[in-house]
């Protein structure tokens, strides 16, 4: 069973080549959003991080997934 890695992601910063970090990981998703939710609900509105759930293989793959940019929809006549 593929598990779910919840990452705190930092606003992107130029100097840093990694701008997260892993927080946890779970085999359920239902635990893994309890989680989640949670450490957004004990973050201050000061702090600029969001927390992300990936599905992933392992880390490795994870990290890909984050650090992998995602491709700009293509916008229908009736969506502009």
């Amino acid at each position: 069973m593929m598990p779910y890695f919840i990452y705190k992601v930092f606003p992107d910063d130029k100097n840093s080549q990694k701008n997260f970090t892993l927080v946890d990981t779970f085999e359920e998703y239902k635990t893994a959003r309890e989680r989640a939710r949670m450490e957004r609900q004990k973050q201050d509105e000061s702090e600029k991080h969001i927390f992300k759930i990936i599905f992933a293989d392992n880390e490795d793959d994870a990290e890909t997934t984050l650090t992998t940019p995602r491709e700009t929809p293509i916008l229908k006549e009736w969506e502009k």
